[in-house]
Parts: structure tokens; sequence; C-alpha cells
């Protein structure tokens, strides 16, 4: 569990690029350098706080916005729910978080210029369906 330590401590990920680079160490030496990349998204929807995306491979994905999360969380018991309890008062309401879609070169996504969802971010958390989110 050594490579585990050194992992979690010297690596730092830049998620602003869509490539990502880890070097594995075990006992002090490099063992294995790993590139990961990531589709990019080529159009978003925003249908009800879920984020229809689809990526350049041409597959399909659905993606819980960042305010779904935070209410979603809010119901968890335990560490995931606390100090988001507040967003429960909100629940009589739904939010609209708008439909002005910007997507980056990199494929970084950011929806009304404030809400921002990286390449990395939307291909791993992305469900094939919306039951599945």
């Amino acid at each position: 569990m050594e490579w585990m330590r050194f992992f979690d401590n010297r690596i730092n990920y830049d998620i602003l690029i869509t490539k990502r680079k880890r070097i594995l160490s075990v006992g002090g030496r490099k063992v294995k350098k790993m590139e990961e990349s990531f589709p990019k998204a080529v159009k978003v929807e925003n249908i009800a706080n879920i984020l229809k995306v689809t990526f350049e491979n041409g597959e399909v994905k659905y993606v819980k916005s960042h305010w779904t999360e935070e209410i979603t969380d809010a119901l968890q018991f335990g560490k995931k729910g606390r100090g988001k309890r507040k967003n429960l008062l909100a629940l009589s309401r739904n939010m609209w978080i708008g439909t002005e879609v910007t997507i980056e070169a990199d494929g970084t996504v950011f929806i009304n210029g404030k809400d921002r969802y990286t390449p990395e971010e939307l291909w791993y958390k992305g469900k094939k369906s919306i039951p599945e989110l």
C-alpha cells in the first residue's frame, strides 16, 4: 500500500486538462506512467436540471447538475449531507439553472457562465440512461 500513499500525497490532478498523467511509485522508484484521455463534449442539453451530453465519439450520457447533486446529498445521512441541509428549504420549488451552454476547446462545459463541468467529470459521472442517476 506504499504506492497509494505516494499517489495520494504527490500527484496533483489538473482537472482543466483533458489528459491526465499518473506516476506510480513502489519503494521510492517510478514504476509505471499512464496517460488517460477523455472524449470532449460536443453538445449539451439541459433537461430539467439533468444534462444530456453528446461526446465526440457519438456516445450520449446523462449527468446530474451540481444543484441537483446538492439537493440529493442534503437528503443523505452522515458526512455526505453535513452542511447541505439548508438546501432542503428550497425543495418546495424547482430551480431552473438556464440553458446558456458554452463548450470550451478543451471540452470544459459552462452553464450560464458559472456552473463548470470538466470533461473528466462529465465522462465518469455520466450514465447511459436517466434512471441510473
